[in-house]
């Protein structure tokens, strides 16, 4: 996840999952896999979504949130109203492998008191003993 990001169609379509399926009292952990930084790509900027009121009709309230975003960063998507009470987050940049252990470590202890975790990478789980900065590893899912 990166901040160039935020608040695009895809976030919009996973925070109003996450909305519908969380039980009141039941806390959230948001597991970023964040890289600091523009990664220099034009794209990720599918927030044309906002300019049509025929998607707040899934989550109107997410969608008056994030209409209402005054930039594009995690920092600011953490500190939006919508989110059920009790979410936690881990926004620590992912580092380079060989620090990756440690880096789980803490993002493990950060969420260990919520209910459920949505973890976050840019490009899914990797294939067993392979370490992306834009993927979870299998032992991350399994912790």
């Amino acid at each position: 996840m990166r901040d160039q990001y935020a608040g695009d169609v895809s976030d919009y379509l996973k925070y109003a999952f996450l909305r519908a399926m969380a039980e009141p009292g039941t806390s959230l952990g948001m597991a970023w896999y964040y890289l600091s930084g523009h990664d220099g790509r034009a794209d990720g900027r599918h927030d044309e979504y906002l300019a049509d009121s025929s998607w707040a009709a899934l989550d109107p309230d997410l969608f008056r949130a994030l209409k209402s975003r005054t930039g594009r960063s995690v920092g600011e998507l953490e500190g939006m109203e919508f989110w059920p009470a009790g979410t936690s987050f881990h926004r620590d940049p992912v580092p380079a492998a060989r620090a990756r252990v440690q880096w789980a470590e803490a993002m493990i202890a950060a969420l260990q008191d919520v209910d459920a975790v949505f973890a976050d990478p840019d490009n899914g789980v990797s294939r067993e003993g392979v370490v992306s900065r834009k993927s979870a590893t299998i032992s991350e899912v399994r912790a």
